[in-house]
C-alpha cells in the first residue's frame, strides 16, 4: 500500500481507520463488561433460586393445595437454577489477534494502516461472537427471572393457602 502523506484523501484513511480501530476496541470491551455483568447476575439469580429450592423443600404438604404450591415452587425454582446454570456455561469469546504476532518480520514491516486494517478484520468476528454471546445471556437471566418470580408467587400462595386454612 502506497500512501501519499500530503494527499488530504490518505490523512482521511488515516482518521477512518484510526477511528474504525478505536471503535472496534472500545466495542470489545464494552461487549466483555456486559457479559462479565450477565454472568455476575446469573450467579445471584442462580443463589436465589438454591435458597428458594432449599425452603421450598420446607413447606408443609398435608394438604392437595400445599403439595400443588409446593410442588410448582420446586419446579420453578428447579428450572431457574437449570436456565441461570446454562447461562454461565464456558463458552469462547472469539479470536484476538496475538500481539506476539505484531512483532513477526511479517507483520512488523507492514505499514500501520494495514495493520490496524488485520486487527480491525480479525476482531469483528469477534465483536459479532460476543454480542451473540451476550444475547444468548440475557435471554438466559430473563428466562431465569421469570421462572424465579413465579417460585416467589407460589411460595407466597401457599403461605397464604397455610395461614387461612390453618385457622
Amino acid at each position: 500500500m502506497n500512501i501519499n502523506m500530503n494527499d488530504n484523501k490518505s490523512s482521511d484513511v488515516f482518521s477512518n481507520i484510526d477511528l474504525a480501530y478505536d471503535y472496534t476496541e472500545n466495542f470489545l470491551k464494552d461487549r466483555k463488561s456486559e457479559i462479565k455483568h450477565l454472568d455476575w447476575r446469573l450467579g445471584t439469580f442462580l443463589g436465589f433460586a438454591g435458597l428458594l429450592l432449599r425452603f421450598g423443600a420446607d413447606l408443609p404438604d398435608n394438604q392437595p393445595s400445599y403439595l400443588l404450591t409446593k410442588i410448582l415452587l420446586l419446579t420453578t425454582s428447579l428450572a431457574s437454577v437449570i436456565i441461570a446454570s446454562w447461562g454461565l456455561r464456558s463458552k469462547s469469546q472469539g479470536v484476538l489477534v496475538d500481539p506476539s504476532y505484531l512483532m513477526e518480520d511479517e507483520c512488523f514491516q507492514k505499514e500501520n494502516l494495514e495493520v490496524k486494517a488485520m486487527i480491525i478484520n480479525t476482531h469483528t468476528t469477534t465483536s459479532h461472537a460476543l454480542d451473540l454471546l451476550a444475547q444468548k445471556k440475557q435471554l438466559h437471566l430473563n428466562r431465569a427471572i421469570t421462572c424465579l418470580t413465579f417460585s416467589v408467587v407460589f411460595l407466597a400462595i401457599n403461605g397464604i393457602l397455610v395461614t387461612l386454612l390453618e385457622n
